[in-house]
């Protein structure tokens, strides 16, 4: 979980959405993950997060909703002009079935 995490983070912070969309997100989570929407998600964060600096502990925990396992990650990433606090869930796949940045 934690390498997929970490890379999922850094797909978001080169704004490469189109291959979470292609390789990593359930199907469900495909029409969110447009590049219009995340770019206004991010910029609603911050208008200017700059570059990636550093990823911190990530920390998880299983989920059974609706007789389906996922884990919830959650980590705080630190960025030239902003900090990030992410919450991501993964399928038990490890697919990205969800996203929250704050």
């Amino acid at each position: 979980v934690d390498s997929q995490t970490k890379h999922i983070i850094q797909l978001i912070s080169d704004n490469d959405f189109a291959t979470i969309r292609e390789k990593y997100a359930i199907p469900d989570l495909i029409e969110v993950l447009k590049d219009e929407y995340m770019l206004e998600a991010k910029s609603m964060v911050c208008k200017d997060w700059g570059k990636l600096k550093a990823i911190g502990t990530v920390y998880s925990a299983e989920v059974v909703q609706n007789d389906v396992t996922y884990t919830v990650v959650q980590v705080n990433t630190t960025y030239e002009n902003v900090s990030v606090a992410y919450t991501i869930t993964f399928d038990d796949e490890l697919m990205l079935a969800g996203i929250y940045m704050r």
